[in-house]
């Protein structure tokens, strides 16, 4: 990708969840040789930190830094939010990056009893953080993208999201479940289309899913990963074009889903349920009221 196709100045600030590893790390890397500000969110301090000191060394950027999040928890989520507002600096990228890599064995909880997913914590930050909004009312730019996957459309269920299945583990299916969560990321994006993309990375290396591996087939499966996966650096191009690019006002890019080398190709296909002009807003007031059953006050 063409260095000259994205421009972040200083003046902007980029806020990234899923900064310790993989492509949250590349994407955080090159928004801050691009000259932005960069805010990177994730659970490990000590990790995180870590990779915020190779980022400043490699780019000479000294704006690189870490708000503590953890996805699990509500509060947590809220607290990060409102320490990023504290800054009372302009927003222009939000990058939801962070998520589950893929299905789990077994349906699994948050600290608040909500399902993990990669759905309701990235639906509350975007909601706690207004800046969004008010970078647009200052006459700058505002970008949010939400990275997804190709199983919105692959490994989902015909109708779409199971609103009465949600909290059902009689009901959990390991495959079908994480389509639903990815087809809810892109869902959310398209309702808040006004500034938004969606992408899907490509396959690519990284440690998610590692956990998940049994020991014994770690070796193997990391050896794939360099055959036939691309490089996080690759991975992260798409979100760095989306949320930087001249090119994405240029070509009218809002709520659309795009596949790995977004600047290449045009809006990838979506899922038939993401079209359905009812399901966005559905999702929206269902998430809603579940997190205030949690006690937040969305």
């Amino acid at each position: 990708m063409s260095t000259s196709t994205c421009t972040a100045p200083t003046s902007r600030t980029a806020v990234i969840t899923g900064c310790s590893a993989g492509i949250g790390v590349a994407t955080a890397t090159e928004l801050a040789r691009k000259g932005a500000s960069v805010l990177c969110l994730a659970r490990n301090a000590q990790k995180t930190l870590v990779v915020i000191d190779g980022i400043i060394k490699e780019t000479g950027n000294l704006n690189v830094e870490f708000v503590q999040i953890d996805l699990l928890s509500l509060s947590s989520v809220a607290a990060a939010a409102d320490e990023i507002l504290a800054k009372k600096v302009p927003l222009n990228m939000l990058i939801l990056n962070a998520g589950i890599g893929g299905p789990l064995s077994k349906m699994e909880r948050s600290k608040d009893g909500i399902e993990v997913t990669n759905h309701f914590a990235h639906f509350l930050l975007t909601i706690r953080l207004p800046l969004l909004e008010q970078a647009v009312s200052l006459g700058s730019t505002a970008r949010l993208v939400v990275v997804s996957s190709v199983m919105q459309r692959l490994g989902g269920y015909k109708e779409g999201i199971r609103f009465d299945k949600y909290d059902d583990e009689a009901a959990y299916e390991t495959t079908g479940r994480y389509a639903e969560t990815k087809l809810a990321n892109l869902v959310f994006a398209r309702e808040v289309q006004k500034r938004c993309s969606s992408c899907h990375p490509g396959a690519v290396r990284t440690e998610i899913g590692d956990e998940l591996l049994h020991p014994l087939l770690k070796p193997i499966v990391h050896g794939l990963k360099w055959m036939f996966m691309i490089a996080p650096s690759e991975g992260a191009k798409s979100s760095v074009y989306l949320a930087a690019s001249r090119g994405v006002e240029s070509k009218n890019i809002r709520g659309q889903y795009y596949m790995d080398r977004a600047w290449r190709s045009k809006p990838d296909e979506i899922a038939d349920a993401a079209a359905d002009p009812e399901l966005g807003p559905k999702l929206w007031q269902r998430t809603e009221r579940i997190l205030r059953e949690k006690g937040d006050q969305v």
